[in-house]
């Protein structure tokens, strides 16, 4: 590979992030700090075959997506968590509610500071919206991968789905 890896893994790093920068910086590191990637004298190489590119792509990816999430405040973090425990779409009214949040503006709010700073979060255009019932803002993970991530961490997704299975339960009758 030498002088030619970035030419080859550059623009598939790049995509992969949803091209954020920070997120191609943070990625690369990840793959560094794995030994996926290293300098030699010849320039930089990857460990492993072509082939296993996506794999190791993959990797790095989930690092440094982690390694956002990781620096995201509490109450962002909190927010991110719920969408991913309601799917990779989410409006915020359905966040807010997850989370006890009477009114979901704070969370609109929010949600919309972090697509305007492109961290994992973007606003769907109107007509996706008609498919959560076309009130409010609807959002989705830029990376599906960042839903993944918080979906395996996330104890609120049970939460989520012991109170969906207990409101479904039949009523019990009194005697």
């Amino acid at each position: 590979w030498g002088p030619h890896v970035a030419e080859v893994f550059g623009p598939p790093l790049f995509d992969a992030g949803g091209s954020n920068p920070l997120l191609a910086i943070m990625t690369m590191d990840s793959l560094v700090r794995i030994g996926a990637l290293h300098r030699t004298h010849d320039g930089w190489q990857l460990a492993a075959p072509v082939d296993e590119m996506d794999a190791v792509l993959r990797m790095g990816l989930a690092d440094g997506l982690q390694c956002q999430l990781d620096r995201l405040s509490a109450d962002d973090y909190c927010l991110l968590e719920a969408g991913a425990a309601i799917g990779t779409v989410f409006s915020a009214e359905s966040v807010a509610a997850a989370i006890g949040i009477a009114s979901p503006m704070p969370v609109s709010r929010r949600l919309m500071y972090l697509d305007d700073r492109q961290l994992f979060v973007e606003a769907i255009e109107h007509n996706h919206r008609a498919a959560l019932g076309g009130a409010g803002l609807a959002f989705r993970f830029r990376h599906p991968l960042t839903s993944e991530l918080l979906s395996d961490r996330a104890p609120l997704k049970g939460r989520l789905e012991s109170a969906a299975s207990t409101s479904r339960a039949p009523a019990r009758r009194r005697a």
